[in-house]
C-alpha cells in the first residue's frame, strides 16, 4: 500500500461539523474503506473503522446507530464503541467471544477537522499557526476532488509558475510571469522553500485588492502530503498562512483540504472568498487531471520502461526538481513512479 512514512500519519477524513451526533459517512483513505460515526449522545466521539461486519464482510455503512452503538444490517450484530460486538440477536443469552471486534483506526478531532491514521503515529497533529489569536481570520476550504496523484497536487502548490496562465484571470497575470529566485532546503522532516516572490493579480485572495509584489517567507512541505506557507503582501501588514492537507484516496485520487489563517478580510462574506478557492480549484483540477503520467515521476525516476517521454525542467522549477529527489531519497512509492 505505502510505506511507514506515510501510513504513521494523520490525514483529514471530514470536517466535525458534517459528522453529527447520530450520523455515519463512508470515506476511503490508501485504498482502505473506512465508516466513520458518531453515536447519538452530544459527548459521543466521531470513530473510524474499517467498513465491514466481521461475520460476512457487509459494509457497517449499511447499517444503523442506535444509541451508541452500530448495528450490521445483515444480521443485526451490534458493535460498542470500542469495535467490540455485544449482541448477536440469533443467539440470545450468549455473550460473544472477546476476540469479534471490528477493524477499528485512530481517530482525532481538532482544528475543525476529523482526522484518522491507519498506522501508529508517534507525534500529534501539529498545532495550526495563529489558531487561538483572535486577530487572526479562519476559512476551511473543500474538500476538493482529484483524479490524480496527492503528489502532483502538492506540486502545483508550490509551482507559482503556473499562476499566470493557469488562473490569469484570479490569482495571475501572463504579463508578470517571472518568478523571483528562491532557496530550498530539506531534511528528514520537510522541504523548505524560502523567499519565494511573484507579482499576482489578487494577492490577499479576497478579490478586492489591486495586483502587488507577493512574498512567501517559507513554504514547509511534509512528506505526507502536507504544504504550510507564510504569505506576507509588500507594503501592507497583511500576513496569511495558508495550509494544505492532502487525503490520498487512491494512489491516482485523491480529496485536497486549504485552511487560511489571516490577520486580515472579517469584513468578507465567507461565500465570496469560497467561491474564490472552488474557482482556482477548478482550474488546477482541469490541467492535473490531464498530467501524464497521473503519478509523480521521481528524480530520478522508478519507471524504467517508461510510456512516457521524461518530464524536462528549467530553473524556476529547482523546487520541484528538489522535492522529487527528497521523495526518492525517503523512500516513498506511494503515488510516484
Amino acid at each position: 500500500m505505502s510505506n511507514e512514512i506515510m501510513l504513521d500519519n494523520w490525514y483529514i477524513v471530514g470536517k466535525i461539523d458534517d459528522i453529527k451526533p447520530g450520523s455515519k459517512k463512508k470515506q476511503k483513505l490508501f485504498g482502505e474503506e473506512l465508516i466513520l460515526w458518531r453515536g447519538n449522545s452530544p459527548e459521543s466521539p466521531v470513530l473510524a473503522w474499517q467498513d465491514r461486519c466481521i461475520h460476512r464482510g457487509v459494509y457497517l455503512n449499511l447499517g444503523k446507530i442506535v444509541g451508541d452503538r452500530l448495528t450490521c444490517m445483515y444480521h443485526g450484530w451490534e458493535y460498542d464503541q470500542s469495535g467490540k460486538c455485544v449482541i448477536i440477536p440469533s443467539l440470545p443469552g450468549e455473550a460473544p467471544p472477546a476476540s469479534f471486534c471490528v477493524k477499528t483506526y485512530k481517530c482525532k478531532e481538532c482544528f475543525g477537522y476529523v482526522w484518522v491514521s491507519l498506522g501508529n503515529p508517534t507525534q500529534n497533529i501539529p498545532p495550526f499557526p495563529e489558531w487561538d489569536n483572535l486577530e487572526y481570520r479562519k476559512l476551511l476550504v473543500g474538500p476538493y476532488h482529484f483524479r490524480t496523484s496527492g503528489f502532483r497536487v502538492i506540486e502545483n502548490s508550490f509551482d507559482l509558475s503556473h499562476l499566470p496562465f493557469a488562473h490569469s484571470s484570479s490569482l495571475g497575470d501572463p504579463s508578470h510571469p517571472t518568478v523571483g529566485d528562491y532557496e530550498v532546503e530539506f531534511n528528514q522532516e520537510k522541504l523548505t522553500i524560502g523567499n519565494l516572490s511573484q507579482w499576482h493579480r489578487d494577492p490577499d485572495c479576497t478579490a478586492t485588492g489591486n495586483g502587488s509584489l507577493t512574498n512567501y517567507p517559507f513554504i514547509n512541505i511534509y512528506p505526507h502530503l502536507k504544504i504550510h506557507a507564510l504569505k506576507h503582501i509588500y507594503n501592507t501588514s497583511r500576513t496569511m498562512h495558508w495550509v494544505m492537507n492532502v487525503t490520498p484516496i487512491e494512489e491516482e485520487e485523491c480529496l485536497v483540504w486549504v485552511t487560511f489563517i489571516m490577520n486580515y478580510g472579517q469584513e468578507i462574506p465567507e461565500s465570496e472568498m469560497q467561491a474564490i478557492q472552488d474557482k482556482i480549484a477548478r482550474e488546477d483540477a482541469l490541467l492535473l487531471e490531464s498530467q501524464r503520467p497521473a503519478c509523480l515521476p521521481l528524480v530520478p525516476s522508478n519507471n524504467i520502461d517508461r510510456q512516457f517521454l521524461p518530464e524536462v525542467h528549467v530553473k524556476c522549477d529547482r523546487a520541484s526538481v528538489a522535492y522529487r529527489r527528497w521523495l526518492k531519497d525517503l523512500g516513498i512509492t506511494f503515488g510516484v513512479c
